[in-house]
């Protein structure tokens, strides 16, 4: 062996390692493969893939994701080994709940997941038609009844029930009371029964019976005279009262013909709602009858600019140029409520408003205590 032939085989050598360990590395970067699990409908397949996020994933797998459809983690997600991957199906829904429907669209897998997910209390007693472990379906109807306490008077009988029957029709056949032809129900036989409800059957002829009405809390204002005229603060919201009052009543063919007020006996005592009322007027202002000189004149019927109020009655408005007696629609561009207002005085005179209005038609369409709102006018 010569002097340079051992150097030679030497710098083969490393370069035939260099270029097996290149190889190694070029598959393994460009061969990265994980195995991850994929739940569609509760169907789950563990699968391995070379895919490199979620969406990469379910494109590989042709799982199509629908609007209403939730992907967990997000289509962005890298894939890392053992990732759990769930498309959670969304599904158009009815939730009728004590006889009020909601449609709504849902990822939820069962009945209770939609109930526990819309924080549905289901108190002893309750009736889910169909039952908690109900796979949800496109279009399924989910009926929820919670018991309520009804008072039931009948043939001089007074009973307390505790009912989830989703009518009073229903309630009263429950209990095995048959309703004659010539029989009188109050309330009505479609109404869905609820807490404190009373439910009277009266029979054909003069009978005496009873009836429960809540009383919605009285308004007791209290003015302020240092706060803005039109601006209120709620103190108190008051609460509902109870009444019972006794009728006499004459039945015939299912309709009471007369009845006369016997008595009437407050339960629950209502409490006020109590507001503090604005009373603070604004100063009186020396307005002009005619516009300014070299004020705009509109005439093309259409005006686009902020109304204001002030301290006036009626519902009438300050114009510059409109002739007294013109009707004017002012709508609020905000929330599209609209007023129609007759033009009697002349203003306003700040820059970009165009209308004052008085207290009672800017409070038809926005709130007094913003002060201004951004309108079009047309006549």
């Amino acid at each position: 062996m010569d002097d340079g032939e051992l150097p030679r085989r030497i710098g083969i050598g490393l370069l035939c390692t260099l270029v097996a360990l290149s190889g190694v590395w070029f598959i393994a970067a460009g061969d990265r493969r994980v195995t991850v699990r994929l739940t569609v409908e509760s169907v789950t397949r563990t699968i391995t893939t070379g895919a490199p996020t979620v969406a990469g994933l379910l494109d590989e797998q042709s799982v199509v994701v629908r609007p209403d459809d939730v992907v967990r983690p997000p289509a962005t997600a890298p894939l890392v080994e053992g990732l759990t991957v769930d498309v959670l199906r969304g599904r158009h829904v009815t939730l009728v709940l004590d006889g009020r429907a909601t449609p709504m669209t849902t990822v939820a897998g069962t009945v209770k997941e939609l109930l526990d997910g819309s924080r549905v209390h289901l108190p002893q007693g309750s009736v889910v038609d169909p039952s908690a472990s109900t796979r949800l379906a496109e279009g399924l109807r989910v009926s929820v009844r919670r018991p309520s306490v009804v008072t039931v008077r009948h043939d001089d009988v007074q009973e307390v029930i505790v009912t989830t029957a989703p009518s009073v029709r229903d309630l009263l056949s429950e209990h095995g009371l048959t309703i004659g032809a010539d029989d009188a129900v109050e309330p009505s036989l479609g109404i869905v029964p609820e807490d404190r409800l009373v439910v009277t059957l009266v029979r054909s002829g003069t009978h005496d019976y009873t009836v429960r009405d809540r009383v919605p809390p009285p308004l007791q204002v209290e003015e302020d005279e240092e706060m803005p005229y039109g601006k209120e603060i709620v103190r108190s919201p008051g609460r509902e009262g109870l009444t019972e009052r006794v009728y006499r009543a004459t039945v015939s063919e299912g309709t009471i013909r007369d009845r006369a007020l016997l008595r009437e006996i407050v339960l629950t005592k209502a409490l006020p709602r109590v507001v503090t009322r604005g009373v603070k007027r604004a100063a009186p202002r020396d307005v002009p009858s005619a516009p300014p000189p070299g004020a705009e004149v509109a005439s093309e019927g259409l005006q686009v600019g902020r109304a204001t109020w002030y301290d006036r009655a009626g519902m009438a408005a300050a114009h510059l140029t409109l002739p007294f007696g013109t009707v004017v629609k002012v709508t609020n561009v905000a929330n599209d409520k609209s007023v129609y207002v007759t033009i009697d005085d002349r203003g306003p005179y700040g820059a970009g408003n165009i209308i004052d209005l008085s207290p009672e038609a800017f409070s038809a369409i926005g709130d007094l205590g913003t002060g201004v709102l951004d309108v079009r006018i047309e006549w």
